[in-house]
């Protein structure tokens, strides 16, 4: 063989080398396969109607975040709205995971509280909110002081009989309360009245806007005066720290049956 064609064979084999792609062959490689994307869905549920409670004392219910997703959720921070309170506000959540939350009601004034619950994270998708509502019950339990107007429309009690009045409410859940009364002092007759006081403490609506409405009942109990039929039903509003009722009764005063105004303004000490 000539030393011409001696080159053109190692020639020759580079190229088919080259053209047939890797040892092996098969020609050209497979595409790789895409890769799944990382998710993290929030969701977040719960009771969070609390109802009625006093202005001062706080009362809670337990609310659940999960993470549904296939990543850790990050949650940065929790918006609440007034009156509300959050153990927890950040922290991560594993994939398929959850954390319990307390969230705390503790109205400071009376009124109706709520509004949405709000986690910030870096959730890909889900329900990241959750609505609360409460109303704030005007604190009660303590001690008023003030007088009572007496103004019979019968016999037996002449013109308009002042007292004084002594509240002491000790008992108090949500807009209900309860405690004892005691009357002492008269204009124009003794006033001996004492025993028991129990109502509701309420929102005004339509009645009183916007004022704390208070309906009460009152079980008199007398030395001379006894109630007949029913015992006193009074109602109105707290303005500015005091408590105006108004409330009609029929009782009978030793012997002698009298329909009755009792206006009643007293203030909590």
């Amino acid at each position: 063989m000539s030393s011409s064609s001696s080159c053109v064979l190692p020639a020759l084999l580079l190229l088919a080398v080259m053209t047939s792609g890797s040892c092996g062959g098969g020609g050209s490689s497979s595409p790789s396969s895409p890769s799944t994307p990382t998710t993290r869905t929030i969701s977040v549920a719960g009771k969070l109607d609390f109802g009625n409670e006093v202005v001062g004392r706080t009362v809670t219910a337990t609310m659940t975040i999960t993470n549904s997703g296939t990543g850790t959720l990050t949650v940065s921070s929790m918006t609440v709205p007034v009156g509300f309170t959050s153990s927890w506000t950040s922290g991560t959540i594993a994939a398929g995971g959850s954390q319990s939350v307390t969230i705390g009601f503790a109205p400071t004034a009376s009124g109706l509280y709520g509004g949405n619950l709000t986690v910030h994270g870096d959730q890909t998708s889900g329900t990241h909110t959750i609505s609360t509502s409460g109303i704030g019950c005007f604190n009660m339990v303590g001690t008023w002081r003030g007088s009572s107007t007496i103004t019979s429309t019968g016999t037996g009690e002449n013109g308009d009989n002042v007292c004084t009045t002594s509240w002491t409410i000790n008992n108090q859940t949500g807009e209900n309360f309860s405690g004892t009364y005691q009357a002492s002092g008269g204009t124009t007759t003794p006033c001996t009245r004492g025993g028991t006081v129990s109502g509701i403490v309420f929102r005004g609506s339509g009645y009183v806007q916007d004022d704390q409405v208070l309906m009460l009942v009152e079980n008199a109990i007398g030395s001379s005066c006894v109630t007949v039929n029913a015992p006193t039903s009074s109602r109105g509003s707290i303005t500015s720290g005091v408590l105006n009722l108004v409330g009609y009764d029929r009782v009978d005063c030793s012997g002698s049956i009298l329909n009755r105004i009792v206006a009643t303004s007293i203030r909590k000490q």
